[in-house]
């Protein structure tokens, strides 16, 4: 997937209903990664721990309470139970993650259509100054190619490099792996079929090579933009480790503004329509649910979760923090919802 970090990031930041994903209005959060759930009727706490699952099972140690508590649990709720999940059905959404990004390959720009076509002569000026040193045939290729081949050529200390994680690795397995191991009950809040269907990238991100005005956009915000976006995943796993939960939406409000300071000065010449509506297919296709949709699904089956079982609910961080986040969300049930310290 690392062919694709940069677009990925970019389709979620300039996204024009791209503050329903990041709300406007955020809840204060205070900064811990591990919160208790109570109240309500609860005869015993449950938990929700944020997960960034690209990190490895060592990082668990680093936040206080986490092994006490899971002791205390009787269950552990996770967005797809990955464990339980048919064999020849993950081996597909494997295949199919690695054959869409391997089978890219260079997309030549159709005969039809030129760069002229796509940018006005100041827009051009500005994609050749920077594409020609780094990349010399730019011309024969689509915006799409040329960002990825612009991105690989940034200096390294520039580029940020994803960790190499694929479907079920990383902090979300090993917690899953460690409810197996202690006899706890594993569930999963999506369904199989919800998984196979929606949210494991069958339905890839390249939605925006159905356009070119949009991939035209794209190549030009990442050039004005790029560097600031790769700094982007850094900063937010340097806040998580940090365990500021609370401060994790601080450095993507900040490039979001940016962003959309930078589509405000580009001229439309028809192309930000094209962009944004490929950027919706994309989100809708790549996650199958947008995270309220997704959070509202989990919220139909947590209550009766917490109900029966001591339960510790670990998702993405993400679907954790905002105003349509778990935390906010489980106190509108009317559920206490702390901080483990």
């Amino acid at each position: 997937m690392k062919r694709c970090i940069l677009l990925l990031f970019m389709i979620v930041l300039v996204c024009p209903n791209g503050r329903a994903l990041l709300p406007d209005s955020d809840p204060k959060l205070e900064n811990a990664l591990l919160w208790e759930i109570s109240g309500r009727g609860l005869n015993g706490s449950s938990f929700l721990f944020a997960v960034r699952s690209t990190l490895d099972s060592s990082f668990l140690g680093r936040v206080d309470r986490f092994y006490t508590t899971f002791h205390t649990i009787e269950q552990v709720a996770v967005e797809v139970n990955m464990l339980n999940l048919d064999p020849k059905s993950l081996a597909a959404v494997k295949e199919s993650c690695v054959m869409k990004v391997t089978s890219l390959g260079a997309s030549v720009m159709p005969l039809d259509t030129t760069y002229e076509m796509l940018y006005n002569p100041s827009e051009l000026a500005f994609v050749k100054s920077l594409l020609e040193p780094s990349v010399p045939s730019y011309f024969r290729y689509t915006p799409y190619d040329n960002a990825v081949s612009y991105w690989r050529s940034m200096e390294p200390a520039k580029r940020y490099k994803a960790p190499s994680t694929s479907v079920g690795t990383g902090l979300d397995l090993h917690i899953m792996n460690l409810a197996r191991n202690n006899s706890k009950k594993l569930t999963g809040l999506l369904t199989d079929k919800q998984f196979l269907s929606f949210d494991n990238a069958l339905k890839s991100p390249y939605v925006l090579q159905e356009s070119l005005k949009a991939q035209a956009l794209g190549l030009l915000l990442m050039l004005k933009e790029g560097d600031e976006i790769n700094r982007l995943p850094a900063q937010i796993d340097s806040l998580y480790r940090k365990q500021q939960l609370g401060e994790l939406n601080v450095p993507i409000d900040r490039l979001i503004l940016r962003v959309r300071e930078t589509l405000a000065d580009i001229p439309d010449n028809g192309l930000k329509k094209a962009y944004t509506t490929a950027i919706m297919e994309h989100f809708n296709g790549y996650y199958g649910m947008d995270s309220q949709q997704r959070v509202t699904k989990w919220m139909e089956r947590i209550p009766s979760l917490v109900k029966k079982n001591r339960t510790l609910i670990a998702v993405d961080a993400r679907y954790v923090i905002g105003t349509t986040g778990l935390i906010n969300q489980l106190r509108k049930y009317g559920y206490s919802v702390t901080p483990v310290k």
